[in-house]
């Protein structure tokens, strides 16, 4: 009887396990995604568009969480703006605000947190230090290209247009953005080294 039980025990216990490694990690994303509405509403107005923190908090998303769990993240902060909650800039929700001139840095911030996520799990603080600066700063122009087609499309009538508003204008703040989101995600990982394990 021991011999027929055990094996059921442990298959019981390892599904248990599954399923609080899967929590852990819904929970982890869902910090990031309100980590990502918060920093929505610390905005400087410019323009059609705003500087804030949502792309640092994009970045640091992917850096401490991997592109599987960041993606994650930045979906359920996208699904929560879209039903309703305030979590796009100065407040704005719903579908609609998927149809303005920031529609298309949305799109771009999928590609930018997985971008990011591929320094997740480099070992070597220093090497990933420089993996997180290099992807980072690719992420970052990846969004801000999305981000000048969407403008393209919506409110400004020349690619040159939308380039300037889109891109040249936000692109003197973001290395600062940047650093702030790799000093941030090395704290978040030496303190939660189960962070730095999971996919990259």
């Amino acid at each position: 009887m021991d011999g027929t039980t055990a094996p059921a025990e442990d298959g019981t216990a390892a599904s248990e396990q599954v399923s609080l490694d899967a929590l852990r990690q819904l929970a982890r994303a869902s910090m990031f995604a309100a980590l990502i509405g918060a920093g929505a509403f610390i905005v400087v107005p410019a323009g059609p568009l705003f500087f804030s923190l949502q792309t640092m908090a994009v970045s640091l998303a992917g850096f401490a969480l991997g592109v599987r769990q960041g993606l994650t993240a930045i979906l359920i902060y996208l699904a929560a703006g879209f039903f309703g909650l305030p979590m796009f800039g100065m407040g704005k929700a719903g579908p609609v605000a998927f149809m303005g001139p920031t529609c298309g840095f949305f799109l771009g911030f999928v590609f930018q947190t997985a971008i990011a996520g591929l320094a997740h799990g480099v070992r070597g603080r220093s090497r990933r230090i420089a993996l997180m600066a290099a992807l980072g700063t690719a992420g970052f122009l990846v969004m801000l290209a999305f981000g000048a087609a969407g403008l393209r499309i919506t409110v400004i009538p020349t690619w040159k247009g939308a380039f300037l508003a889109g891109m040249a204008a936000f692109l003197p703040v973001e290395p600062i953005k940047l650093l702030l989101a790799i000093v941030v995600a090395e704290g978040y990982l030496r303190r939660n080294p189960e962070g730095g394990r999971g996919d990259a």
